[in-house]
């Protein structure tokens, strides 16, 4: 289930096309477009289908879009939710700003670029074709897979199965290519730091998209002898010190410092129990102390 989000003017087409191809890989979209000449816009049941998405797609045209009074526009909006949500998110934005001379809605819309950039996954594009192009590859490329899909209601057992996403009989259910699939899911994972500014500090948050398998490439060597979640967590945050750093340095230029990145913990025991599911790590109990191992897809 997919929410694909875009503006009514001037994307009908596109948002057809993209509907059209979304289809053939099994994906359903219940995205909501917000239109001016239609009934008022529904935040809640909105808020309730990115909630419920396993994917949140973005088409953005030359336009910023209808505004809220606040001056943010909804499509911005609903982007925004979605990677609070830590929903995975794959933005396709139309490179059509002029390099200068922008006008306030142009402004808008190069700012919600910079946005996006810093927070999802994205490809440009120019014209339909390739629109369409760039989305037929990242469908086909395996890092967009969310696992199996619906399962049919008449189905039981397996219905049973998809209701305890913490059984990990579920994983030996799983081909070798559907665990492959699911170790492949992009993650927007939530990265906070302290950022010095003038001699004061303040927490910043940025969220940074990457895939399981190769978060967990990254901590396997710390598994081989078994490892603490402490333990893993801080090392992944020193993993992905630099790129935190380069990245709220940017975002506050007159910043001088960035120290102690850490990934949240609510976050990285969700990823350490989809690990267990594929049979990439195994957990022992050492009194009250949980270990990790590196472990092999079965």
């Amino acid at each position: 289930m997919v929410y694909l989000a875009s503006n009514h003017q001037g994307m009908d087409l596109e948002r057809h096309e993209i509907k059209q191809l979304m289809a053939g890989y099994g994906m359903v979209d219940v995205g909501l477009v917000c239109r001016d000449d239609a009934s008022p816009y529904n935040w809640e049941l909105v808020r309730e289908l990115i909630k419920s998405c396993d994917l949140f797609i973005l088409i953005l045209g030359e336009n910023y879009g209808p505004r809220l009074p606040t001056g943010i526009s909804y499509l911005h909006r609903e982007f925004m939710y979605a990677v609070s949500c830590n929903k995975p998110v794959i933005s396709f934005i139309k490179n059509c700003l002029p390099s200068q001379g922008l006008t306030d809605e142009q402004s808008r819309l190069d700012s919600f670029h910079k946005v996006i950039k810093q927070q999802s996954a994205f490809k440009l594009w120019h014209l339909r074709d390739e629109l369409i192009s760039q989305a037929r590859i990242s469908f086909s490329s395996g890092l967009l897979s969310m696992g199996n899909g619906w399962i049919s209601a008449d189905s039981p057992q397996e219905t049973k199965a998809a209701t305890k996403p913490n059984d990990k009989s579920v994983a030996k259910q799983l081909t070798a290519r559907q665990k492959l699939a699911s170790s492949q899911q992009m993650v927007n994972l939530s990265v906070s730091a302290n950022v010095y500014r003038d001699g004061n500090l303040s927490v910043h948050n940025i969220f940074i998209p990457m895939r399981l398998d190769r978060i967990h490439k990254a901590l396997s060597n710390k598994m081989k002898d078994g490892c603490s979640e402490d333990s893993l967590r801080k090392s992944l945050g020193n993993a992905l010190s630099k790129i935190t750093t380069e990245q709220l340095l940017a975002k506050n230029p007159k910043a001088h410092a960035v120290d102690d990145v850490r990934v949240s913990r609510e976050q990285f025991q969700k990823i350490l129990v989809s690990w267990e599911e594929l049979g990439l790590v195994a957990c022992k109990k050492s009194g009250n102390r949980s270990v990790y191992y590196t472990g092999e897809p079965a």
